[in-house]
């Protein structure tokens, strides 16, 4: 309820930008980091079920991340090194991304993401005074116990110190503002050629990341 805001940085691993080259998403490569925002009534629980809409189904791909929380008080147009020290902690997100198709159309990453509780987030926030800015930790998501994504957070193109700066150029930033530092490489759409029907129904989808702990999703498909 404290949550003001859901901020996303996408395309923020060099992986994640090779394998949607070929999709027709080179132009996105960003030289600054690529960032949205959407409302805070999509985070869901860290271990709920989620509901996948129809127009969600074509393609429901995972995307495991490392949330950033920042905003001991309200900031704007801040360097660097003063956005190192807005960091609060970490925590583990599952940006779960609805890909192109029939029934969506083009990819609407915007909307299509922002419906009820559909983006788990926790289990816990670890201090920032404990991992580091940035951190060096490793993410794996697994999909009914295959892994699919393994990287680790210091191949960010952008690490969270400066995806935090970029983010405040020109916008007051309120205390709680949640952030998805971006996705590794290994999404099933990507390495599919757009052709996969991504996530089943009732498939177990779990993000870890080491020192922090993991999330466990099962989309149900309405």
């Amino acid at each position: 309820d404290d949550v003001p805001i859901v901020v996303q940085c996408g395309l923020n691993y060099s992986a994640h930008v090779n394998e949607a080259e070929p999709m027709g998403y080179k132009s996105l490569a960003p030289p600054t980091p690529y960032i949205f925002w959407r409302p805070s009534s999509c985070i869901a629980a860290p271990y709920a079920n989620i509901t996948v809409y129809p127009i969600q189904q074509d393609c429901l791909d995972y995307e495991g991340e490392l949330i950033v929380l920042v905003g001991y008080e309200p900031f704007k147009d801040i360097t660097v090194d003063e956005a190192k020290k807005q960091i609060i902690g970490y925590s583990v997100g599952n940006d779960f991304s609805p890909r192109p198709g029939p029934k969506l159309g083009q990819m609407n990453y915007i909307w299509s993401k922002s419906f009820d509780k559909f983006t788990p987030v926790g289990p816990v926030l670890v201090s920032a005074d404990v991992l580091g800015v940035p951190p060096s930790v490793d993410l794996t998501t697994r999909v009914s116990g295959e892994v699919v994504q393994h990287d680790n957070t210091k191949n960010m193109t952008f690490n969270v110190a400066q995806i935090v700066s970029a983010l405040s150029i020109g916008t007051t930033i309120q205390p709680g503002t949640v952030i998805f530092s971006g996705t590794c490489g290994g999404g099933k759409w990507f390495i599919d050629g757009g052709k996969s029907g991504g996530i089943p129904s009732g498939a177990e989808v779990e993000v870890e990341i080491e020192k922090i702990g993991k999330i466990v999703t099962i989309p149900i498909y309405q």
